[in-house]
């Protein structure tokens, strides 16, 4: 079936459904027959800590990183915030 047949789900934040900005989606299968039944949007995640072990939580998970650091120290994130506003803009922003 073309994607444009079946029904799309929204993403569900917060325990509210929101409509995604996306334009990927993956496919639902039925497991018995392997037929796709939905399409899902495809949503980007990342983590955001202030410790080492947040960011290699998040490299496990596969996510984008960034940790919050109060001054120049070496961080394995893939960026670095002052603080937690400061995370999100950069994560909005690109």
């Amino acid at each position: 079936m073309e994607l444009t047949s079946l029904e799309r789900l929204p993403l569900w934040i917060g325990g509210r459904a929101v409509a995604p900005s996306t334009t990927r989606y993956g496919e639902v299968t039925n497991p018995a027959t392997g037929e796709v039944v939905r399409h899902v949007p495809l949503a980007n995640a990342a983590m955001i800590g202030d410790a080492d072990s947040d960011v290699e939580a998040g490299r496990r998970a596969g996510t984008f990183t960034v940790q919050l650091l109060d001054s120049c120290q070496p961080s394995r994130a893939d960026l670095v915030a002052a603080d937690l506003s400061s995370a999100v803009g950069l994560l909005l922003v690109g």
